[in-house]
């Protein structure tokens, strides 16, 4: 395809859920004759906040927590939580009856016969994966019946950048200590650096990014009555070229592998004239859309692109499932009115049918011309093609043939 052209892919991740690795163990009667552990879910935690401030390749984490005993009974446990590798703590502060409560730091090898015989009684296989690693440890008590603990502690850490990637992880996961739902779930990020932060990306969890600035941006994930069954991961770029780019890719036997590329334009350019875009937006409305939100998430997009199109841009939309429509006949000017009914079209899709890729794409090109524009192809799928030509290197040989503009 001809090297003008833009194709920007949109593809959902699905991250694979474990069980958890932080929270209360040991759980027992704080008082009386018959002190053995109980089951998991007498104590579950109704509030879970993270806040973090990266800067300058160091990350500060801090954290407020709110458990809530269920039971009729005073219990007591041990507070677990797996620290990050190079994590060091800072401040843990939980208050009972008045006075402050410690804890204690437990290098990797203790770590590892606790996480072990965690594992060994069966609560939480998934701590395997934090042998290696330091754990903080405070033992828990009372917890007054139908009554509430308080927790908050922090962190610092260095944060590693390979090849301008720089990732943070955060040990969420608590579902092997609480099997119900977090009542209140908040994880913010405040990322600021000397250089460019360029895109920033989460393959757990859905976050909503806003740029402050070419070098502040925040992330954010927000929930209520979630189940917190995986880590919250984070990854940045950091450069001062043009374009960051993020490529994070996944090799499996079954489908042969997927990948997610992102790239990110800085946020501001004031260093000339800016060319007037021929852009076609393509999105799939096949049947395999209308499962897990896809179609919402894609009109969400597709409007979010049309609110941001200039009165100097051309555009059209084309949607597809086993055939191929168009919004227009002809690339039509952004005025508001076009943009308005362009999202009045797009908000009536409906997803059902086939996914005929090679159509859509051949459609889509036919409304460029040789003209001195920016041609762009925004193209939303979340498959493969299964109507009409479903080979891809015919595909691509027929797109190649079809691009008329250079």
């Amino acid at each position: 395809m001809n090297r003008h052209i833009l194709l920007a892919a949109f593809a959902v991740l699905l991250a694979a859920a474990h069980l958890g690795a932080q929270g209360i163990s040991e759980v027992r009667p704080f008082r009386g004759q018959n002190r053995r552990i109980l089951p998991p879910g007498h104590v579950n935690i109704t509030k879970h906040h993270v806040d973090v401030k990266i800067r300058g390749g160091t990350a500060v984490t801090r954290i407020s927590q709110v458990f809530f005993n269920k039971s009729s009974m005073a219990l007591e446990g041990s507070y677990l939580f797996p620290l990050p590798r190079g994590a060091t703590l800072t401040s843990f502060t939980m208050v009972m009856n008045g006075k402050e409560v410690k804890g204690e730091v437990l290098e990797r090898d203790r770590a590892r016969h606790i996480y072990e015989k965690i594992v060994r009684s069966m609560r939480d296989p998934a701590l395997l994966e934090y042998v290696g690693r330091d754990l903080f440890r405070a033992r828990i008590f009372p917890i007054p019946a139908r009554g509430e603990v308080k927790i908050s502690l922090s962190f610092v850490q260095e944060l590693h950048e390979q090849g301008g990637v720089v990732e943070y992880r955060y040990p969420l996961k608590t579902q092997a200590f609480s099997r119900e739902a977090v009542g209140d779930l908040a994880v913010h990020v405040s990322i600021e650096g000397s250089r460019t932060v360029k895109t920033v990306f989460s393959s757990s969890h859905r976050i909503d990014v806003v740029r402050r600035s070419d070098t502040h941006v925040v992330a954010s994930f927000e929930g209520r009555g979630v189940l917190a069954q995986r880590d919250f991961h984070l990854f940045h770029t950091l450069g001062g070229e043009d374009l960051g780019v993020f490529l994070l890719s996944r090799n499996t036997v079954a489908d042969g592998g997927h990948f997610m590329l992102k790239i990110s334009p800085p946020l501001h350019r004031n260093d000339g004239p800016v060319l007037p875009r021929d852009i076609v937006f393509v999105v799939d409305t096949s049947g395999s859309m209308g499962e897990d939100r896809k179609m919402e998430q894609a009109k969400n997009a597709l409007i979010y692109g049309l609110r941001t199109l200039r009165p100097k841009d051309r555009f059209n939309v084309v949607s597809f499932s086993t055939d191929s429509r168009s919004w227009a006949e002809h690339l039509k000017e952004a005025d508001p009115l076009a943009v308005a009914e362009a999202i009045e079209w797009v908000k009536n899709l409906a997803a059902t049918g086939g996914t005929n890729i090679h159509e859509a794409l051949k459609r889509s090109l036919s409304y460029f011309r040789s003209e001195p524009r920016l041609p762009q192809v925004i193209f939303l799928t979340d498959g493969r093609p299964t109507v009409g030509i479903t080979d891809p290197r015919r595909i691509e040989k027929d797109l190649k043939e079809a691009n008329g503009v250079g």
